[in-house]
């Protein structure tokens, strides 16, 4: 059987590349807690770097782009949104107090 890098490539930036910024920052956060060293504005940048792929890769999925490429085609039925009135103007009877 071939590896492939396409199939191995989700299973490498959640475990690997997003494991890794979890460290680092985890790491950083821990040492501010504990012994009150103030994190590194480096190593926390490059920690959120880390998370970056695995956290876009994820809010496509979620936003239903991951597997068409379109965001919000996940349903292709979705109900249609009547405009909701204006301030001025009242559809329903209105009760005025006495």
């Amino acid at each position: 059987m071939k590896w492939q890098l396409s199939k191995a490539w989700p299973v490498l930036r959640d475990a690997g590349i997003t494991g890794t910024g979890l460290v680092i920052v985890w790491a950083q956060l821990l040492l501010w807690a504990v012994a009150g060293r103030t994190p590194s504005d480096v190593l926390m940048a490059v920690g959120l770097a880390l998370l970056a792929p695995g956290a876009t890769a994820h809010v496509k999925t979620v936003m239903g782009a991951g597997s068409t490429g379109e965001a919000g085609s996940s349903s292709p039925s979705s109900p249609e949104r009547s405009p909701l009135p204006s301030p001025g103007t009242s559809s329903a009877t209105e009760v005025h107090g006495e």
